[in-house]
């Protein structure tokens, strides 16, 4: 059985492992929690004083339907693909990749900030650290000649 410290170095995979996690609170308070919130009031014409008042509360799928699962899994898929990318057998260039992932990822929180990206930023806080963690494979500093 391999250990997870043979393929990423502690922090990233306490990184991923906290990522993965949070994004799985977001899918599941996406589905569960009310984040909308409605009221309304009327009264009858004829008698000023009778007013009826109803409220009620919403969740992010009620509200906007499947697709708001959609778009809540993006970070889970791609927290799953940038764990995969810092394994030791993508190389270095499997962490370049995954870093350029995690970049358009925080640009995507910076984009979404005044709605759910502020949900979703902590994920992209962590990503960050997962990246910056990583094992970086050397690069072969002269390439072997081709004949």
């Amino acid at each position: 059985m391999r250990r997870l410290d043979g393929i990423w170095t502690r922090p990233t995979w306490i990184s991923l492992l906290v990522a993965l996690v949070y994004c799985l609170i977001v899918l599941v308070a996406a589905a569960t929690l009310p984040v909308y919130g409605w009221s309304s009031q009327s009264s009858s014409a004829a008698d000023g004083a009778a007013v009826e008042s109803t409220s009620g509360t919403a969740t992010l799928l009620e509200v906007n339907g499947p697709w708001a699962l959609v778009v809540v899994s993006v970070p889970l898929l791609v927290t799953l693909v940038v764990g995969a990318l810092l394994t030791r057998r993508t190389g270095w260039v499997g962490v370049a990749v995954a870093c350029i992932l995690t970049v358009l990822y925080v640009g995507l929180c910076i984009l979404a900030l005044l709605s759910i990206g502020i949900f979703l930023a902590p994920i992209a806080l962590v990503l960050v650290v997962a990246c910056a963690s990583a094992r970086i494979p050397t690069v072969p500093s002269v390439l072997p000649d081709p004949a």
